[in-house]
């Protein structure tokens, strides 16, 4: 994470938790003059789920602390949001919370040649987290090599009656 996105998370965390959210994610993307600032957030809890207007209230928030900050120089558009079905993944807690499910993780740097991981996430703990790819080798992955990681939405597959597979 480049500085201006740290500089960003840390504005917008607390943000977010006062309103009973959590930061997922923080994504700069485009050029200096088109640039889009996308904040990803999370219900804190099983019990809530982001709506617009959480993203709405968050959004006038951080674009008001960005300016009165100067974090973000020249022109960008900020937009808050849910992060979907297939949901970043950062930190250490957001992997705890998917062991078992399907994830995609991809390096900063290859490790083994490798730098793409796809398959069920067995373990997180202790600075690592570990993948369980479709041939069933096990990948041990530090969390500071991952440059990014998603869950995989797994969708339940359905027959159709009267149909045939």
């Amino acid at each position: 994470m480049n500085s201006t996105a740290a500089r960003v998370w840390e504005l917008a965390e607390p943000l977010a938790a006062r309103s009973g959210l959590e930061l997922l994610d923080v994504v700069i993307a485009g050029a200096s003059g088109s640039r889009v600032l996308r904040v990803y957030l999370d219900a804190a809890s099983e019990d809530k789920s982001v709506s617009l207007a959480d993203c709405e209230a968050i959004s006038r928030q951080l674009s008001d602390s960005l300016d009165a900050h100067e974090t973000l120089s020249g022109h960008y558009m900020l937009e808050v949001s849910s992060p979907g079905l297939n949901r970043p993944l950062r930190k250490l807690e957001h992997f705890e919370r998917v062991v078992g499910r399907r994830v995609k993780v991809t390096l900063d740097r290859p490790v083994g040649g490798r730098r793409n991981f796809a398959g069920r996430l067995e373990a997180a703990g202790g600075g690592v987290v570990a993948v369980r790819s479709d041939d069933s080798t096990l990948h041990e992955i530090a969390l500071v090599d991952i440059d990014q990681a998603n869950l995989v939405y797994e969708f339940e597959e359905k027959t159709r009656p009267g149909r045939r597979r």
